[in-house]
């Protein structure tokens, strides 16, 4: 497997031009077509590396076949001249009153199911693009997200293609069994803005950028996702809520909202620690920028 720690860890790294698109599109469903992803039988895997879970291409595709439109919207162009920012759901911008700074940017990413209606004044209230999966879909999307929010969905295994089929078709018998968590029965969302994100946006997180091995089964998170996404789409990209608290803190909340969760049951299939050392090499490299941070108040105040 290449190994992406071995490179400088500069902007140039995302500067260079997507060799593949960030959204899933049907017509793309052919070898090399879909990004750098390899069709072996029955399942779809990065064309380096076989060993990572199976994504099956039936289901996949035949989920793709649902989507009206699979094509980044117009309202997006130009995006690598725009100023993005993805806000974490973490609980370090409980309090911040960031709402304003965030809702500055041009295009604003949120993860799962992070409400913003009561917690504005720390997170704003616009929201660009929204990342979710099964576990962590809002049944009422518009209930805290735009109009026009892009709803991008992130599938992990199998049975998240199940699950949205089942959501889009609304059919009556709906798959239980297989969920760390149980996800909602239906989903209302506007299907004209729902997209697929492209698996190979998550490997590449996973593998390339954290460096995990196939072997542990963990996988990055939603947040850190979100940041491989933005920083091959825009020019400047910005966080806000990022981190988790210390191994050994088990008072303070997660996140900024559920303040009463279990960590262990929300962390088990992530690696924090590699998160965490990666974040730091991407801000005093420059690649990215905290809000929080003292030299980003200063430049921005």
């Amino acid at each position: 497997m290449p190994q992406f720690g071995q490179m400088d860890v500069t902007r140039v790294v995302f500067e260079q031009a997507l060799p593949f698109k960030v959204f899933w599109h049907f017509r793309d469903r052919r070898k090399g077509k879909a990004g750098p992803l390899a069709v072996v039988g029955p399942c779809i895997f990065p064309e380096d590396d076989s060993s990572t879970s199976c994504l099956p291409v039936l289901s996949a595709f035949a989920t793709l076949q649902l989507l009206p439109q699979q094509e980044l919207p117009g309202s997006f162009g130009r995006l690598w001249c725009q100023r993005c920012i993805v806000v974490g759901n973490g609980y370090s911008i409980h309090g911040q009153r960031f709402g304003k700074m965030i809702d500055s940017h041009h295009i604003i990413i949120r993860l799962n199911d992070a409400p913003v209606k009561e917690h504005k004044k720390d997170v704003g209230e616009r929201t660009s693009i929204r990342l979710f999966f099964p576990e962590s879909a809002l049944p009422n999307p518009l209930e805290n997200n735009d109009n026009d929010t892009l709803m991008v969905f992130v599938p992990f295994k199998p049975l998240d293609f199940l699950w949205l089929r089942e959501v889009l078709l609304k059919t009556r018998n709906k798959t239980k069994v297989g969920f760390w968590r149980q996800p909602p029965r239906e989903w209302n969302g506007n299907v004209s803005q729902l997209r697929i994100l492209n698996p190979y946006v998550t490997y590449e997180a996973t593998y390339k950028l954290l460096q995990l091995n196939a072997s542990s089964r963990r996988y990055a998170t939603t947040g850190i996702i979100a940041l491989n996404l933005a920083l091959h789409m825009c020019q400047e990209v910005n966080i806000a809520g990022f981190g988790y608290p210390g191994n050994h803190d088990n008072t303070t909340p997660i996140h900024y909202y559920n303040t009463g969760r279990s960590r262990k049951k929300e962390l088990f299939q992530h690696n924090i620690t590699a998160e965490r050392n990666w974040l730091l090499k991407m801000i005093e490299s420059g690649v990215i920028a905290d809000i929080a941070s003292p030299s980003f108040q200063a430049q921005n105040s």
